[in-house]
């Protein structure tokens, strides 16, 4: 029986999930200190932005490294940049998205109560 090779992360769940986690980490570190749910909302945007923003830049670059020349140095740094632009869209984007989402909707729970709270006084 011939084994087959594996040759990338598509086949590590493990490894995905732990990319995933790390992401959301690195946004978490910039998060934590913010307490308004507008915050939130705006990272939500800008996750939603974000996404289809670099995933359209990374596919107009790897079109235009085509075009060039994959073999050069122009081509070559095109291709980075557009792997650089995939990276972003699909392994911080979501995670972004997530923490926003989550933030938000805590966040405006604790809005809520407080204003409650304050009425009742």
């Amino acid at each position: 029986m011939a084994s087959k090779k594996s040759d990338g992360v598509d086949d590590n769940p493990i490894g995905i999930a732990l990319a995933y986690v790390s992401a959301t980490a690195l946004v978490l570190a910039f998060v934590h200190p913010w307490r308004a749910s507008k915050q939130f909302r705006h990272l939500i945007y800008v996750s939603v932005g974000g996404f289809v923003a670099f995933a359209v830049l990374s596919n107009m670059l790897e079109a235009l490294a085509s075009r060039v020349g994959a073999s050069g140095p122009l081509g070559g740094l095109l291709g980075g940049v557009g792997t650089a632009f995939f990276l972003i869209a699909t392994l911080l984007c979501p995670p972004g998205l997530l923490v926003g989402v989550i933030g938000a909707v805590a966040t405006s729970r604790r809005e809520h109560h407080s204003h409650q709270d304050a009425s009742a006084a």
